[in-house]
């Protein structure tokens, strides 16, 4: 068996914003990835544990650090038989290295999509730049685009660790089948009640073991083909700047709707779609 595991920062226990983390000089940044890697390490324990249990070799796992510059892992930390997906910018981002020969994907340390109540760090991929995203009308996040993505390529989504309104995306989303860890319940966009990091831990396990148990039964994330993203940005020169080139049609001040082929045509368009806005938006403060 093959495992795919996404890690971003947000839905990590014990962190509760960006101030405290990102920046290395951050009171919690030692701890976030100390704790980052922790978590990864129980899903990956969990994930033999479930191939062990229905008695079948785990030929590798695939581990993309998905937050921000992809610098959060230290590549001497995770098992010798586990690819590293490290740095910054690449084509599929929180996805890459995804392949149809996974069995199972696993998104660790996940948060809820832009504009839900008592979400932590809730975004959509840019806090700065997005304030919306449809996919084929469906107003949805990180979780479900990358979903989306692996279910392209027959691979389904097991389980997902965050905080509580994650938790009541996934639900809504994808129903009872993917397994979820909560970590912490937001308090607003910055604060929490946070669940103690080792008992994080052991439900991770336990939650990455019972994924595998259910693999085969787990429903696919799928978007009918050719699919539609619609992006409501968050200010008019990130338009401006966008709809000159092909494939981005302006449809309002703030909005832009890209269709294509296939998903992960989509997904590498959103890509584009983000760092072009970020270049708008610095133009802005300069």
């Amino acid at each position: 068996m093959r495992f795919f595991i996404s890690l971003d920062m947000e839905g990590v226990s014990g962190l509760v914003n960006w101030a405290g983390f990102d920046p290395p000089t951050g009171p919690d940044h030692a701890f976030a990835k100390r704790q980052a890697l922790a978590e990864v390490l129980a899903v990956i324990e969990g994930l033999r544990d479930g191939a062990r249990e229905v008695g079948e070799p785990v030929e590798g796992v695939t581990v993309a650090d998905a937050h921000a510059r992809g610098l959060n892992l230290p590549p001497d930390g995770l098992p010798r038989d586990t690819t590293l997906i490290r740095g910054f910018p690449r084509p599929n981002y929180m996805v890459e290295g995804l392949a149809p020969e996974h069995d199972l994907a696993c998104f660790v340390g996940y948060h809820s999509r832009v504009g839900q109540p008592d979400a932590l760090m809730d975004h959509s991929y840019s806090g700065g730049a997005i304030y919306e995203v449809r996919l084929d009308g469906k107003v949805v996040g990180e979780t479900e685009l990358n979903a989306a993505y692996a279910a392209h390529y027959g691979v389904p989504l097991g389980l997902v660790s965050g905080d509580a309104a994650l938790e009541a995306q996934v639900t809504e989303s994808f129903g009872p089948g993917v397994v979820f860890v909560r970590t912490k319940a937001g308090i607003g966009r910055f604060a929490a009640a946070c669940e103690h990091p080792e008992n994080v831990l052991e439900r991770l396990r336990e939650g990455a073991r019972r994924a595998v148990l259910s693999r085969k039964e787990l429903p696919l994330y799928r978007v009918a083909e050719p699919c539609t993203l619609e992006v409501d940005l968050t200010e008019t020169q990130m338009a401006d700047l966008l709809a000159l080139y092909p494939g981005f049609e302006r449809t309002g001040g703030r909005r832009i709707r890209i269709t294509a082929p296939a998903m992960p045509v989509l997904y590498r368009a959103y890509m584009g779609l983000l760092l072009v806005a970020g270049v708008a938006k610095r133009i802005r403060e300069e």
